[in-house]
């Protein structure tokens, strides 16, 4: 109880719904390194649910979780945030991305309008806007089904109820809060 309620104060005072526990790291990293905790977003930060598809925002957040919590760290930054990941025991889990210049090869962005990255927006003014871009081109290219006719007949689908498919047979649904 203790815990959900610091949870719950916590979420009132911010502006996005990650994990306390997961805004905190990043809060003890940055002090440690003296650096702006704006340096190093976590990638959920700089992604929302396109506004004409706010009926897709469960199951697209829970598609999304494990790519929103990842922290996007600039090249520039890398060498001392790897140091203190490394040396620091963090009493929690953290994935982070080296956030290089350069751009992989770019997959073609999709026009059909039912895949995941264009019921999604991607913070415009971020550094990391073209590279988010790409992941989500290339990673999660999840066609968003309105039937279950319609999941059934594709490979890479999730419904607005949060079922997923990959790979054509691996299905996953989580229904944890």
């Amino acid at each position: 109880a203790d815990d959900l309620n610091r949870e719950l104060a916590s979420l009132r005072i911010r502006t996005t719904n990650l994990p306390r526990e997961v805004m905190e790291l990043r809060r003890r990293l940055c002090g440690e390194l003296s650096m702006p905790e704006e340096t190093l977003p976590f990638a959920g930060e700089l992604l929302q649910v396109n506004g004409d598809h706010v009926a897709w925002e469960g199951a697209l957040e829970r598609v999304l979780r494990g790519l929103g919590l990842s922290m996007l760290v600039p090249e520039e930054s890398y060498p001392d945030v790897a140091k203190y990941v490394d040396r620091t025991h963090l009493g929690n889990r953290l994935v982070y991305f080296r956030m290089k210049e350069d751009v992989d090869r770019r997959a073609p962005r999709t026009t059909d309008r039912r895949q995941l990255i264009n019921k999604v927006d991607i913070k415009p003014d971020s550094r990391f806007k073209e590279w988010l871009e790409q992941e989500l081109v290339r990673h999660f290219d999840y066609i968003c089904c309105d039937t279950l006719a319609d999941f059934q007949r594709e490979t890479k689908a999730v419904t607005r109820q949060g079922q997923v498919k990959s790979q054509g047979r691996r299905h996953e649904k989580d229904d944890r809060f």
